[in-house]
């Protein structure tokens, strides 16, 4: 059982959200805010599938207090994410986040109870993540998490005064980064790749994560990382607004269980950044140049089928 609270952001996919809330029906989470955006105007099938999502609230069948922000109208991706974490930490000093297809592994909320537990007085943390892109073992060396700079969101957690610093205005934020990008502790490519995504993001307004990312990078912070998978994203459907057949998706979780006792033991301090493991997450994260090797590699659903074929 977990003692620590969640939110969880919802939209128009039911599916997914049910897999999600399985998922902390085992872990039983004492309380359970519920962020749901509203239906877009215009949309085919909007309606109803928001009201079957918002409906998840009454499944929750565990001693749980729940807490619902049901929008009337459309925000987007941007501000409705922005105002529901808001709104979650106005209530909470800390807290786990998942977004509706992100399908936690059993242990997730004890892990991040320990990381935010652990780290919640050493300011070189900001970020809890969850997700670790599969990462081969011997990225971590044998420790049970490693450090990176970039905060990745699929299935996270943070504290309260570490969102405090959160800007949402693009602009805003990128006339407070100003040249503090140079002293980023990320590549000078992938630091090219970030600016990029900030001015897009002044440009669209459609996104709410790399505002947060880059807060992390100014602030000097550091990411938690876990040397097993605790994220699973299976939103690659073709309803997927920026993961549609993804390879990233649908990553195996962890095997065996989270073990407070041998993690504690085995986690380094937060004062040195794996050169692999960051590596790593910026391949997955799209912020390095493509090889032609890795661009002409099939995708993992492609692969899967071209397998399926061959074996007829």
């Amino acid at each position: 059982m977990s003692h620590i609270p969640v939110l969880m952001i919802v939209f128009n996919r039911p599916q997914p959200a049910r897999q999600v809330l399985a998922a902390l029906r085992a872990q039983r989470p004492p309380r359970l805010y519920i962020a749901a955006d509203g239906p877009r105007a215009g949309r085919d099938g909007d309606l109803s599938n928001c009201a079957e999502v918002r409906r998840l609230s009454d499944e929750v069948d565990w001693p749980c207090e729940v807490r619902t922000l049901f929008q009337e109208a459309n925000l987007g991706l941007g501000l409705g994410v922005r105002q529901a974490i808001d709104w979650f930490f106005a209530q909470e000093e800390v807290g786990a986040i998942l977004e509706d297809d992100c399908v936690p592994h059993r242990d997730f909320l004890s892990y991040c109870e320990w990381a935010l537990d652990k780290y919640r007085d050493d300011r070189r943390v900001w970020h809890v993540g969850g997700n670790n892109f599969a990462a081969a073992p011997e990225l971590f060396a044998g420790a049970s998490v490693g450090f990176v700079a970039l905060a990745q969101v699929w299935g996270w957690a943070t504290w309260r005064d570490r969102w405090a610093a959160y800007e949402y205005d693009a602009k805003r934020l990128s006339e407070i980064t100003g040249d503090r990008w140079r002293e980023w502790r990320i590549s000078a490519s992938a630091a090219k790749t970030k600016l990029a995504h900030l001015k897009k993001t002044i440009e669209l307004r459609n996104t709410w994560d790399y505002q947060w990312q880059v807060t992390v990078l100014n602030h000097h912070g550091l990411a938690v990382v876990p040397s097993g998978n605790m994220i699973s994203n299976v939103g690659d459907g073709g309803d997927a607004t920026h993961t549609p057949g993804d390879e990233r998706c649908r990553l195996p979780l962890m095997d065996g269980s989270f073990d407070r006792g041998r993690w504690e033991a085995a986690a380094p301090e937060p004062d040195t950044i794996s050169a692999a493991l960051q590596a790593h997450f910026i391949d997955q994260m799209h912020l390095a140049p493509r090889s032609a090797a890795r661009l002409l590699r099939p995708g993992r659903h492609l692969r899967r089928l071209l397998r399926s074929v061959l074996s007829l």
